[in-house]
């Protein structure tokens, strides 16, 4: 038989994973998660880490180890509460994450997520998101921002200047000082999309030509075109670089899970006077569906049962544990709608509340 094991880093409170093995299990030490839904992320930076430990502090959460350096000034006083854990708050004066690699350079097809909230603007540059070119129009490499002159999301991708880049604009602004999940994907010669909450709100025709970076990937920093740096007053609770083109159920499902809508549940009460259950539904882009979930302890990971929803999406699954349980959605076989493996974030709940996932 197959061996699911959660594990649970208690020197930090918050870091949890699910992972496959094969006996003999392997031996754990403090390193930061290193297994995420997919193989074909570039990165993925909860930024849960102390800013002021030094080169490489800030951790890639998948084997590739792309780790992040701050820049700037940044502190202990920096790692500050998040939309999902914690963030990372950047001053705007000089603070930045340098992501050391060059990691979107001459690939086919990409996407970026960053869960963000951006404090005000300055008037003089966009807010940096991830960059990787250095002289705007004129430099070559992807900038995935946001304008500081109508607050809308923007995807460049730049090769150089004539012709001018394809550019891709949102419809719809952000808001300042609101937390908002934004992405963008890009296939050469396809087309540049741009989204908010899930939503999208843009989309362009891109040229077919091969886009070499200028620089490393870049966090909250930016350059104006005329050669002077810039620094942006943001805060970001994640960031994540692809190589692959997410689908818009992909993107719909990351933006669910994070702002706890992907599986709705409620503690309903007892059925004896030990047992209790959760029940609920399943959806998919507010579609209905059947999916697997599995119910953990959420104070020691340990595995209490498993169930599939109905054709309706309708759940129920029984414990006889009445602490705070995780319920994990994971994908459909075929990844026909969102490609991988799917977490949801069950929050802290008592028995009796009813309430979104």
């Amino acid at each position: 038989d197959n061996n699911y094991q959660m594990w649970y880093t208690g020197y930090n409170g918050s870091n949890y994973r699910i992972i496959y093995t094969q006996s003999p299990l392997p031996t754990w030490d403090r390193t930061v998660s290193q297994e995420v839904w997919s193989n074909n992320f570039a990165g993925v930076w909860h930024m849960e880490q102390d800013p002021s430990g030094g080169a490489g502090c800030v951790l890639d959460s998948t084997s590739n180890e792309n780790h992040g350096t701050p820049g700037g000034s940044m502190t202990s006083a920096d790692l500050v509460d998040g939309k999902v854990g914690k963030a990372l708050d950047f001053d705007g004066s000089n603070d930045y994450i340098d992501i050391n690699k060059k990691l979107c350079s001459s690939k086919s097809n990409l996407s970026f997520e960053s869960i963000v909230k951006v404090i005000s603007v300055n008037g003089s540059s966009s807010v940096c998101l991830y960059r990787e070119n250095d002289n705007g129009f004129n430099g070559h490499g992807p900038e995935f921002i946001v304008s500081d002159t109508d607050l809308k999301p923007r995807l460049v991708m730049s090769n150089g200047y004539p012709p001018a880049p394809p550019v891709t604009v949102s419809t719809s602004p952000i808001t300042l000082s609101t937390w908002y999940y934004v992405s963008a994907t890009y296939t050469r010669g396809g087309d540049g999309v741009i989204y908010i909450d899930g939503t999208e709100k843009g989309r362009v025709a891109q040229t077919s030509s091969t886009i070499v970076s200028d620089y490393n990937g870049k966090i909250a920093w930016y350059d104006n075109g005329t050669g002077v740096e810039d620094w942006n007053d943001i805060e970001v609770s994640e960031s994540r670089i692809s190589h692959v083109t997410r689908s818009d159920a992909w993107v719909s499902a990351s933006y669910d899970s994070n702002w706890n809508n992907l599986i709705t549940f409620s503690p309903a009460g007892t059925i004896s006077g030990t047992t209790y259950y959760f029940d609920g539904f399943v959806k998919e882009l507010n579609t209905p569906v059947q999916r697997t979930l599995y119910l953990y302890r959420r104070d020691s990971g340990l595995f209490l049962g498993a169930t599939t929803s109905s054709g309706d999406g309708g759940y129920y699954i029984e414990t006889e544990y009445t602490g705070n349980h995780f319920v994990v959605c994971v994908d459909d076989e075929d990844g026909v709608q969102y490609e991988d493996l799917i977490i949801s974030r069950a929050l802290p709940h008592s028995k009796g509340w009813t309430h979104d996932l």
